[in-house]
């Protein structure tokens, strides 16, 4: 269908007096829901409305221009709404067709206020993106002239790199393109100074390191030959007292050899009487050793005769007692059990045995 014959089937739906029809609708907007064949005609006038006035986004007028088409198709669209609650209030048997037309006619009418005010509303995104990136420039450009006294050459040529990498385009920086040139520059030359301020504090430091070994060298070549000298004085001190100590140690040993000599004869002699007083003891010792071995057998002997004598006390009271639990568990069994006097005898043999499993007697 083309553009010419659109119209044309739009205003047969309410006859040739569609623009009069329009217009009674802003007087009295019940009368869409009185003819809801007439809302393609109110939705295709508006559209009309939308193209022809095409959005002019560069001025602030323009802009406005925008958001008041928007706000008059969606006061149109309260109006017809509010006529239309207003009506299904009265005519309840035609709630549906109401409802029907309502609906349609509120999505329709906010896509059309939508589809109004998209331009605004990209060029709104689009402008609140250009704006972010002047104020991300603007924050780095302001940190790049914040150099801290403590930064290093690679920090203040990572910081450096990242400004001089920021392009300023006028399409986007408008008005504030020469601001933007201006303080980028600044950033840049003040980065440039820090970096000769290192590069320069670098150089003296390095240079005053060097004096200071230069220094510490000299004081440690003189130290060393007081050192040097004072240890050669120790060593001719040393060397006097060893041999002085050598002297003295021949003399030592000489004496040591005399006494020595002296005490080993002593030795000699004392060792001969030793040998004999030891000999003496030694049979004083076996004897005293021989006559404690023969009382220790006598105690042993009478020990173990006192065991034995004991042991078999202990055995016989043993059996008495076994005799005794044998003889009432046999009188038991007598009285109890079908058994006699031999059988019940040789059950507890049994038992005692422990030839009958989980039995068993206590003793």
């Amino acid at each position: 269908m083309t553009d010419t014959a659109e119209p044309a089937a739009r205003h047969s739906v309410i006859g040739d007096n569609s623009a009069s029809f329009l217009e009674s609708l802003e007087k009295e907007p019940a009368l869409l829901f009185k003819a809801p064949e007439a809302l393609p005609a109110l939705l295709a006038s508006i559209e009309d409305e939308i193209a022809a006035h095409p959005p002019d986004l560069t001025t602030t007028k323009g802009r406005d221009a925008v958001a008041s088409l928007a706000y008059k198709i969606a006061r149109r669209k309260t109006a017809l709404d509010d006529a239309g609650k207003a009506l299904n209030a009265d005519l309840h048997k035609s709630i549906k067709v109401v409802d029907v037309v309502r609906a349609k006619m509120r999505n329709a009418l906010d896509d059309l206020r939508d589809k109004a005010r998209k331009p605004l509303d990209d060029w709104e995104a689009a402008e609140q993106q250009r704006k972010g990136v002047i104020t991300a420039a603007f924050e780095r450009f302001a940190e790049g002239a914040r150099v801290p006294l403590t930064a290093t050459l690679k920090q203040v040529a990572g910081v450096r790199a990242e400004i001089e990498a920021t392009t300023i385009d006028p399409a986007v920086f408008r008005d504030r393109t020469e601001e933007a040139e201006r303080l980028k520059t600044a950033a840049l030359e003040l980065l440039d100074a820090a970096r000769i301020r290192i590069e320069q504090a670098e150089a003296d430091a390095k240079e005053l390191a060097q004096l200071k070994a230069a220094d510490e060298e000299r004081k440690r070549l003189a130290q060393k030959a007081i050192d040097d000298a004072a240890e050669a004085e120790r060593q001719r001190q040393h060397d006097a007292r060893v041999a002085e100590a050598a002297a003295e140690q021949a003399r030592e040993d000489e004496r040591q050899r005399v006494q020595a000599a002296a005490a080993e004869e002593q030795r000699v002699r004392d060792q001969a009487a030793q040998a004999a007083i030891d000999e003496a003891n030694e049979k004083t010792r076996l004897a005293e050793e021989a006559l404690e071995a023969e009382r220790q057998k006598q105690a042993d002997e009478a020990q173990a005769q006192t065991l034995r004598e004991q042991e078999n006390a202990r055995k016989a009271a043993d059996q008495q007692h076994r005799d005794k639990i044998i003889r009432e568990a046999r009188d038991a069994l007598v009285v109890e059990t079908p058994l006699d006097h031999d059988g019940a005898l040789a059950l507890l043999a049994s038992i005692a045995n422990g030839d009958i499993p989980h039995v068993s007697i206590r003793f």
